[in-house]
């Protein structure tokens, strides 16, 4: 019998990028060529490049953020704080110990949070080799991009940085109506946990796409939907309230219920582990490299479920998962 070499999706290649995890390597597979393999079903799901693509880049770095880019990703998930000065710069917490350089740095002695330094002290901390992105930088790498590629941004503490007088609500409002970004049709997600906070966005921006985020431990009953429907068109939710790990799904119905509500569901967040075994074995396909099986499994599992969006870790994975 003869044979032929089917080739499985690389990741894209991207001039620089070295030192990809083995999920994210080019595959290949012998199949009898008398064998006709189906088209891998396509899903309608944005891909969210959450905080651009750490699973191979240092998470919240421009260099992270082209790579989701160049991976496929729909949109990008920057989150926000404020430095002391007021300029929305990306980080995941206003706690620069973890990410950045700063203990390294005596120059700054006990300050080690965004908000008790200024941009330009900012400016000269670095992670992963990379500097910290402003807002501005972020909006003028998509400018760069040669195909439309959207912004999903996070406000971090925004309760405590209104108590320090930096509401970030007011900063990012301007920032996005100097952009022209202020309506449900511009390529601009702003989520976040705090519901007064997208109430004073609602407030600002009312026709700005806003995403409420759900922990497991949240309701999501009927009354509770129907608030967050008063300010919010997306339910941003935790995997495990779609699909346990200990099993039981109830994707499905949280799903159908959002829509009543005129709301999306948005699902945050996946990488190339698979920590679900009850997702339905017929969402495998032959085509899939052997190193995704599992994950492409998972995102389709989801997929299937009726969600609109996907934040991912590795978005090359969830770009080949969704067809």
């Amino acid at each position: 019998m003869a044979f032929v070499l089917v080739a499985a999706l690389a990741p894209v290649a991207v001039s620089g990028v070295s030192g990809l995890t083995s999920a994210a390597q080019s595959v290949a597979r012998v199949v009898p060529s008398t064998l006709a393999v189906a088209a891998r079903p396509k899903y309608p799901v944005l891909v969210i490049g959450h905080r651009g693509a750490p699973l191979y880049r240092p998470e919240h770095t421009l260099a992270g953020y082209q790579l989701a880019i160049d991976q496929g990703a729909d949109y990008i998930e920057p989150d926000l704080v404020s430095t002391r000065d007021g300029h929305l710069v990306a980080r995941h917490e206003p706690d620069l110990t973890v990410t950045t350089d700063i203990k390294s740095r005596p120059e700054f002695g006990r300050r080690t949070s965004a908000d008790q330094l200024t941009l330009a002290e900012i400016k000269t901390l670095r992670t992963g080799g990379e500097q910290i992105p402003t807002l501005e930088e972020i909006v003028a790498l998509l400018h760069r991009q040669s195909r439309p590629v959207g912004l999903y941004l996070e406000l971090k503490s925004a309760a405590r940085y209104r108590q320090l007088g930096l509401p970030m609500e007011d900063r990012l409002a301007a920032a996005l109506t100097a952009q022209g970004w202020t309506d449900r049709e511009d390529p601009v997600f702003v989520s976040g946990f705090e519901a007064d906070s997208l109430r004073i966005l609602h407030n600002l921006l009312p026709g700005l796409r806003l995403a409420r985020n759900l922990l497991p431990s949240d309701p999501v009953d009927g009354p509770a939907m129907d608030e967050i429907a008063t300010y919010a068109k997306v339910l941003s939710v935790h995997r495990d309230l779609l699909g346990a790990p200990s099993g039981g799904l109830r994707g499905p119905a949280l799903v159908d219920d959002a829509r009543t509500r005129g709301m999306q569901v948005h699902l945050w967040t996946l990488g190339a582990d698979c920590p679900y075994e009850d997702l339905p074995a017929t969402l495998s396909h032959p085509d899939d490299p052997v190193g995704w099986a599992r994950a492409a499994r998972m995102y389709r599992g989801f997929y299937a479920m009726g969600i609109a969006a996907v934040f991912s870790d590795a978005p090359d994975i969830a770009v080949w998962a969704k067809g």
